[in-house]
């Protein structure tokens, strides 16, 4: 087991090896295909990491603020999916599409492969994908027990992040004080929602990510 001392990177290197591209046929005209594969726990887990190691190179240059806000949000919201998702794989879906996943895996009782919904129209080419619960909405649903402030400040970092993402040509301007808190509020939203897939990550992992919410308690003190 990784001691408690190694620094997160470590851990990054580690999801890189482990994200080696694999070889698997592919069925369409390219013949052979490479895939990375993650899973939403494990995408939390390095996302976390990530945002604790620039805590210390937002500190020399609050500019970086910006990947520590944007990889923090991630790991929040793939940690939501990765617990409201359940043993069924489809929680974190809204009640209308979790209806047809339940519906065609009736219709398709007994044949191979269980079936899935079709989506209903494709807007663009590669959108043929289910799509997730909004991150406020995966928030009402996971019902974690944080204070007013906290869930205050969760939705402040869903804004920033919001901001950040979807970028207009005009300068972003968000006041350093107060951010420490905001994200140790996401931190502890983000503790209790591991304590429902820890199990599912390795020792490893699961040292780097206690280690990188040890780093954001050090930085908010």
């Amino acid at each position: 087991m990784l001691g408690p001392g190694l620094r997160c990177e470590h851990f990054i290197a580690a999801q890189k090896a482990k994200l080696a591209l694999m070889k698997k046929p592919c069925h369409s005209s390219c013949g052979m295909n490479e895939n990375a594969r993650i899973t939403p726990r494990q995408l939390a887990a390095l996302s976390l990491c990530r945002a604790a190691d620039m805590l210390k190179k937002a500190a020399a240059d609050p500019a970086n603020w910006v990947f520590v806000i944007v990889d923090l949000h991630r790991a929040l919201y793939c940690a939501r999916v990765a617990v409201m998702s359940g043993p069924a794989g489809i929680g974190a879906y809204d009640d209308k599409l979790q209806a047809e996943f339940s519906r065609a895996w009736d219709e398709s009782r007994g044949e191979p492969c269980p079936r899935e919904p079709t989506p209903k129209k494709r807007v663009k080419k590669f959108d043929d994908e289910h799509h997730v619960l909004p991150f406020i909405e995966l928030r009402q649903r996971a019902e974690l027990q944080l204070s007013p402030e906290q869930h205050e400040d969760i939705v402040r970092l869903n804004a920033f992040r919001d901001k950040l993402e979807h970028v207009k040509p005009e300068t972003w301007i968000v006041p350093v004080a107060g951010l420490d808190r905001m994200c140790a509020s996401a931190c502890m939203a983000f503790a209790k929602l591991l304590e429902s897939f820890s199990r599912h990550l390795q020792a490893e992992e699961l040292t780097q990510v206690e280690a990188a919410l040890s780093k954001f308690a050090a930085h908010k003190s």
